[in-house]
Parts: C-alpha cells; structure tokens; sequence
C-alpha cells in the first residue's frame, strides 16, 4: 500500500477521502442487548462523527496522554469512541462487559485511568467507580467546543492498554501503538487475504477484545465494509453471514466446533465468504468444517502482545488441511523455535517458538520487568512449544506452562486434546495435569460430550482410542464429563476455573477416592448458608418468603448442593406438576464466588440425573424476558440455561401472574428440556406443559 496511513487519524482521513458515501461499518445488534443501537456508517461519517466524540471528551477534560477506560457492549459508540480518544492521543483501556467491581476495579487503577466511557446500566453493575463516569448518551449531541484538534500524532503513540484475558494471574496490559494498529491491518490489505474494497467482513467478538479494533482498522484501510455483531451466536451466526453478503470473518478457539453443533441448513453453501482465518482449527473438524460451508479455512497465529504472526494462505492452504500446522511467518515477521539454552532447534525438534518484527506491543504497563522477560534477547518468547518442518510451516505443540509432568515425561495437553477432539463424541476437551505423589502429576481430561455418556463410561471409550494414537503415558489416567467449561472472553477453555467434580479414575477403576459434589434434601443445619444464598441471589421482587422453602409444600423438594467438603454451594426448588412426567423448577442458584466456575452447569447436571432417576420426563423453569433494566443478567442466563440444554420454547401467551414477596408483575419465558424417554415438547404436548405449568405452579386453570 503506497500511501499506507502511519496513524489511526490518518486512516480515518485516507479512508473518507477515498470512499466517502460507501458504507463502512453496519452494527448489526439484533439479538444483543443493546437491540436499539443498531447502526451503519459511511467512511465520511466515521471521520465526522469521531471528530464530535473528540470535541466533547476533551470538553470533559480528556487530554493527550490520558488513559480512559471505555464500557460499552458492541456499539457505534464504542468504535468511535476509541477512534476519538487516538485523535486527542489520549489512550483507551478497554473494559469487558463481563467483568464486576472486583476484577474491573482492579483493570482502573492498573491503568490509572482518569475517566470511563460507559452507560448508567453498565456503570451500576462495577459500581462503585472511582474515577469520573462520562454517559456515551452525551457524546451524540453536537459538541459546543469547535476549537481545532490536534494533528500530529507519532506513530509509536500509544492507543490502547489492552489488557490479557489474565487465565494465569493478574491480567497485562499490553501498550499498543498506532504502528500496532496499523501494521496488523495493512498486512490483511498488501498480503494474505488481500482485503478490499469488494470485501465485506463481520466480527462476532465483543469490542473490548483486541480482533473486532484490528477489524476496525482494517476496514479503514482497506475499504472494505464490516459487519459487527453483538456477540457470537452459533446457531444464528451464519444466517447473518448470509444475510450481509459477507466475504471475510475471523473466528477462533471453541466457535468452530459450536457451529459444527448447529443442525446442518439446505443453505449451508449460500453464501459469498472466500476466506475464513481462524486460530486453533481443530485438525479432526478441518475437513468438516469446510465440506460443510464449502469455504476455505486458514490457520492463522498471533497474540495481544505481537497482533499477527503466523498464518496459512491459499499457497500452503491444501497441503495442510487437518494438519494442525499454523502456516509460515507472515512478511515482516521472523520466528525461531529455540530450546531452554536458547539455542535454534533443527527442523522437526520442538521448542519455544520466538518471535521478532515490526508492530508488536511496546511492552506491558508499568512492569518493566515482565517487559525485559518476554523480549529477551531481541526476540518475544512467546511460551508456546512448537516444531518447524523442512519447508518453514510451524506446528503448534502446546503451551509452556500446559505441560504435565508425569514421572519424568512431559506432555503437551494440545496434543492430548487434539487427539480427544478428533473424536466424533467430544465437543469440547481441556487436559490438566493434577497432582500424583508418585508421579508428581496425572493427566486428567475435562470433556463436553455429544452423548449422554458418564466418565466411567466415556474413559472405556476414550482411553484405548487414545493409546492407538499416543504414547500410552499421555494417556488420561481421570476423567470427568461436564456440560459446559468455562471460557475466556476470547472463547478459550479459562482452565483456572475448571473445578473437579465427579471424576472417574481409570487406574483404579473406580470414582475417585474424594467426597464428591452431591445434590442432596435440605437439612436444619444448611440453613444459614442456603438461605444466604438465596436471599443474596433473588431480588425481593422474585422471591417467596424464606419460610415458603423450608416448610415447602408435599409436592416440592428443596435440594442443596454440597462442595467436596459438605459445604452447600447450590441449591434448587423443584415442584411435581401434578400427576404429569413434569417438574417445573421455581428457583437454582449456586454461591456468587463460584459462578461462571462451572459450578452452575454440575447443579444442573446433578438436578437433571435427580429428576430421571424419579421417573420425570421433562424439566421446566422460567426466566426473564430479557427487555428490562437487567436485560443483560436476563440474557447471560438464559445463554446458561441453553448451554446446559434447556431451550426457549415458543408459547408467546405464556403470562403467569405476579409473583414473589413483593407481588411485582414481571414478564417471563417459559424454557423446557426433554429428558431421557421424555416425550417432545411439541404440539399438545407443549399444551400439556403450559397448562400444566400454569396450574401447578401459579394456580391458573386454562
């Protein structure tokens, strides 16, 4: 690119000026939480409307240099709002939704930001907030201060502190520069995949992670239009990739094998997409996964700290289908793969992979001694094992700090969970090593099924598939099947979070020697922390006197979930609809410090195995209608209850009467699963349930 942009500003001007009346950017925001602010903007737009945010932060007092942390779901306002803060040459830290008081407190005075970009709604759920709350409702009106911005900008300026997902401690904040920026997407533009004009790209992945701003970015420099969803919904994923004629998208980590789970569509095939980068295809899907949408898939490598490194283009592309190999250094970028000593490794050897290049980060904030760690030596160390073949392709191995050590042999958990994934049972896979006195560790496998299989069951399955493919030490010694694991913003397995549970011990063939985590009654001595519990999940809007739960009625079960150490953890109200194979569940919660830990999906799990176990066909619940103050808590739990199986079912009249101790009206949707020899919710058999519901739970006769 000739006249390459060195700065953002930069991009923003080239980009108007060139394609002015194009459509750039579509926000498409449907299903999010924030359906309203849908949007589309010309390139002029962008350059107009990014100025008038500018205006009105510096009227706040935002000044080049300052570090303001930015909250918002995917949003115009949000893209613009980081455009606008590189245009004063302040910096953004960029804040998940996700996050709470703790962790995004923790990410501001890290930061030492002076101000945050966000909604009342949104500033409310990490209240309180220490520093000044700008409201992004202010930044639409025309901004009374006109005088000129500022016009030179260094392309080493920082843009953002772009803080890591933190799976290993503490997160980093990685100082990213314009030349970051704009190194990354130039080489989307002058090399591999070439990107356009003619192109439309969508990003599915919220904005305050690093892919969606180097899409931004690229869209700016190439002209190409982006497309920018709410968030990534498989089973609706490629219908707006249909719908918007897309040609590009990036994806990464678990979001291939979901939308292999989705029901296989006539119009698979429809669609415009030439190229689909992706980092961690899982080799066993490969083949799969482009026989199915006919659309080539390219292996492609980087990280927060170095933006793109490694990738598969169309030369490599047929040669390594199902390989796991992510591609050849990408032009500009030098990568070695050394031993402990430093020394460069022959071809086929495995070591750390290195890298060195133009537009990586600047270091991480405030912690030069982490900075001097990872560039040692001229070279980032990246911590990852890989091997390089004759011809210069790279295998990923695994990750430095993801090696078992069982009895003096070291095991890559990537190898393991490729091997488990090449299997037509397993979903997801995440392989730890856990502690072994005589061993030192034990590999142990935490698998997402597509059956309904247990560990014990599974381990007799897995375990010899395993061995014909491995050495027989890296085979799985424990093993535990949950419904979900939890995942990073980036759709990583968060392999911190994992929790044991029920695990099978193949060894010793049996269920390992430990108190498991059990789903039991209710007794007089977990009253302090169940009621604890609820009352400290339920708003009195929804809930029933305590009273109403421990004294339940004959036909309702207050079960309590209990930790390894009998401690309770979960609980859950259950009601027998009548004489019907039904039970309607009237309230679950698990403690708030081991929610999104997997905690929740084992209470469900354990419910569900409960519930067959008494001859019930099908569980019932409700929740929310996600069109409130808390709509965003509203939609995370229904995701939830999806994730572990239960669907929305589609009774649009279903409207129970007031209920909890306030006799507040809310609205609500009715959610159902068919169990084991369950009969489908379908027809008058939804009827059924819907009367059922709404005579045994809220005392109404249809």
């Amino acid at each position: 690119m000739d006249d390459a942009p060195r700065t953002l500003p930069e991009a923003v001007r080239r980009a108007a000026a060139l394609w002015p009346d194009r459509t750039a950017w579509i926000f498409d925001l449907r299903e999010g939480p924030e359906a309203s602010a849908s949007a589309s903007l010309t390139f002029a737009e962008i350059e107009e409307s990014s100025e008038r945010v500018a205006r009105h932060l510096r009227a706040r007092g935002i000044r080049s240099g300052d570090r303001v942390a930015v909250l918002l779901h995917n949003r115009s306002e949000a893209a613009l709002t980081w455009l606008a803060l590189a245009r004063l040459g302040a910096i953004s830290v960029p804040l998940g939704t996700k996050l709470r008081h703790a962790d995004a407190g923790w990410i501001l005075t890290k930061s030492r930001a002076v101000a945050l970009v966000t909604t009342p709604q949104l500033a409310a759920g990490i209240s309180p907030v220490h520093v000044p709350v700008i409201d992004v409702a202010d930044l639409a009106a025309d901004p009374a201060d006109t005088a000129p911005l500022p016009d030179v900008h260094d392309p080493n300026d920082i843009v953002n502190v772009q803080f890591t997902s933190g799976t290993t401690g503490h997160p980093k904040g990685c100082l990213l520069s314009h030349r970051y920026w704009l190194h990354l997407a130039t080489s989307l533009v002058d090399g591999f995949p070439r990107l356009g004009p003619d192109d439309r790209m969508l990003t599915a992945q919220a904005m305050s992670y690093m892919d969606p701003q180097w899409n931004l970015a690229a869209s700016l420099t190439s002209g190409a239009s982006l497309v920018i969803l709410d968030g990534f919904h498989p089973t609706t994923f490629w219908e707006h990739v249909r719908e918007h004629d897309v040609t590009y998208f990036y994806c990464l980590a678990a979001m291939p094998v979901l939308m292999l789970t989705t029901p296989e569509d006539p119009r698979d095939r429809d669609h415009r997409v030439r190229v689909i980068q992706c980092s961690a295809i899982p080799p066993a899907r490969h083949a799969a996964l482009e026989e199915r949408w006919g659309a080539p898939w390219y292996e492609v490598f980087g990280m927060t700290e170095t933006g793109g490194d490694i990738h598969v283009t169309d030369v490599e592309h047929d040669a390594l289908v199902g390989s796991g190999a992510i591609g050849v250094a990408k032009p500009g970028r030098e990568a070695r793969i050394v031993d402990a000593d430093g020394t460069e490794i022959p071809a086929g050897g495995i070591g750390e992979l290195l890298l060195r290049g133009a537009g990586m980060m600047s270091g991480y904030d405030d912690e030069p001694e982490a900075t001097a760690q990872v560039f040692r030596g001229g070279w980032l160390h990246t911590g990852d094992l890989a091997r390089r073949d004759e011809t210069g392709v790279i295998t990923l191995v695994g990750r430095l700090k993801e090696v078992v050590r069982r009895a003096g042999e070291n095991i890559a958990a990537r190898e393991v969970e490729d091997t488990l994934l090449s299997h037509p049972a397993v979903r997801m896979a995440a392989v730890v090593g856990v502690p072994d006195d005589i061993r030192g560790e034990e590999v142990k496998a935490y698998l997402v099924l597509t059956d309904g299989r247990d560990a014990e069951q599974v381990a007799a399955d897995l375990g010899p598939y395993c061995a014909e493919r491995l050495a027989r030490f890296k085979v799985p010694r424990f093993w535990e099947v949950c419904s979900d694991l939890p995942r990073t913003p980036s759709e990583r397995v968060a392999k911190p979070e994992l929790i044991a549970g029920r695990t099978w011990d193949a060894d010793a063939g049996s269920w390992q020697g430990m108190r498991e985590i059990l789903l039991r009654d209710y007794m007089a001595d977990d009253e302090a922390a169940v009621r604890a519990l609820y009352e400290g999940t339920f708003p009195p809007s929804l809930r029933a006197p305590w009273s109403d739960l421990v004294e339940h009625r004959d036909d309702e079960r207050l079960l309590v979930l209990t930790d390894t150490d009998a401690t309770p953890v979960g609980m859950a109200l259950i009601r027998r609809l009548g004489d019907t194979d039904m039970a309607f569940v009237r309230y679950l919660a698990v403690t708030p410090a081991r929610r999104d830990r997997g905690l929740g999906t084992q209470l469900v799990a354990h419910l569900r195995d409960t519930l067959r176990s008494e001859g019930i066909g099908v569980l019932l619940l409700d929740v929310e209608d996600p069109k409130g103050e808390h709509a965003e808590e509203d939609r995370r739990r229904i995701s939830f209850y999806e994730r572990c199986g239960l669907d929305l079912l589609d009774v649009p009249d279903y409207a129970p009467p007031d209920h909890g101790e306030t006799g507040e009206i809310v609205p609500l949707l009715l959610m159902g699963e068919v169990l084991d020899g369950g009969l489908p919710l379908v027809g008058s058999r939804l009827d059924d349930a819907v009367a059922a519901v709404m005579l045994h739970r809220y005392g109404v006769e249809n």
